[in-house]
């Protein structure tokens, strides 16, 4: 993902950002709104990749690391490997 934003890599890896609403089938009347993401993302479809590092610039241009965990890896990072790519 070369010179995507923070943003890009976030719906890359855990899809896409969505607004869904629940409207009554009765009525029509909304009952909730709430954001969510779609099944596009990679971490939604793999579960051999542990964490994509993220080393580049936020919203606000400042230069950023950070790791994305993936939720549905078979063989998650442990909280020392965590803490080493972070530099912590």
């Amino acid at each position: 993902m070369h010179d995507a934003g923070i943003r890009y890599t976030e719906d890359a890896l855990y899809g896409k950002l969505q607004e869904t609403t629940l409207k009554s089938n009765k009525t029509g009347e909304i009952i909730d709104t709430y954001l969510n993401r779609d099944n596009s993302g990679l971490f939604r479809s793999s579960t051999r990749v542990s964490a994509v590092v993220f080393v580049g610039y936020d919203r606000d241009h400042e230069f950023k690391k950070k790791v994305f965990l993936n939720p549905n890896a078979k063989n998650p990072l442990c909280e020392e490997e965590i803490k080493i790519i972070r530099g912590v």
